[in-house]
């Protein structure tokens, strides 16, 4: 905490601050999570003004002021992710200033599954097109979320047809009964990616009334109704 701390001294506004939150050894107990090693992070972290498409509400503070002026947490995000992501291109819009603090370090104990982590893809799934709609679409959001329309027909034939998805189940219990991490990695992106897309497809069947509502609210400068002002 005193790392995130010392970026807030006393009359200070417009400032907020990304730890890190690795993996704790004692969580790498599985095929599954082993495989969080294999894929280094190499993204490159701005210290003083970091793009907000590289926080993460695992290890983010901010001030309640600047919190507040921006209506907090949008409840329309009812699944898994990307309610911290819009938070920050939100704040960010307003002025605030996202510093990378690597000393304000802390563990991740969660130990997931591959059903488990497929589940949250899905719900990302969904609140990927809530979250693209409710930001009018950006081309540049499209991209990073990867839904843009002229994208969806090649991850349509990619994860939704035979046979690539179902091969890829049939390796998974092979491959972890003998700890082939490299082969596993890819599988388990592959199939997160299916749950992934499986959210979006069905998302964008869905109404939009929803967006609309957030959107008002925003418009508005009123607070979702679980912010305590």
């Amino acid at each position: 905490m005193a790392a995130h701390h010392a970026h807030y001294p006393p009359g200070v506004r417009r400032v907020a601050v990304q730890g890190v939150h690795p993996f704790h050894p004692d969580t790498l107990v599985t095929p599954y999570m082993r495989t969080k090693l294999i894929s280094p992070d190499l993204t490159v972290r701005r210290q003083r003004n970091l793009s907000p498409y590289h926080t993460s509400g695992g290890n983010f503070s901010l001030l309640r002021t600047d919190f507040g002026d921006v209506g907090g947490f949008d409840e329309g995000y009812t699944g898994y992710g990307l309610e911290d992501l819009d938070l920050a291109l939100r704040i960010h819009a307003r002025g605030v200033v996202i510093r990378y603090e690597p000393r304000a370090f802390g563990y991740n104990y969660q130990i997931d599954t591959l059903e488990g982590a497929s589940r949250k893809m899905r719900e990302m799934g969904e609140g990927a097109v809530y979250f693209w709609r409710r930001h009018r679409k950006s081309v540049r959001l499209g991209l990073f979320l990867e839904i843009l329309p002229v994208m969806l027909p090649l991850k349509w034939l990619v994860y939704r047809t035979p046979p690539i998805m179902p091969l890829l189940r049939w390796i998974v219990p092979r491959a972890e009964k003998r700890e082939w991490l490299l082969v596993l990695n890819e599988c388990y992106k592959n199939l997160l990616q299916e749950a992934y897309y499986d959210g979006v497809f069905r998302a964008l069947r869905a109404p939009r009334h929803t967006v609309q509502k957030a959107a008002c609210r925003e418009q508005a400068g009123a607070p979702p109704s679980n912010w305590q002002g």
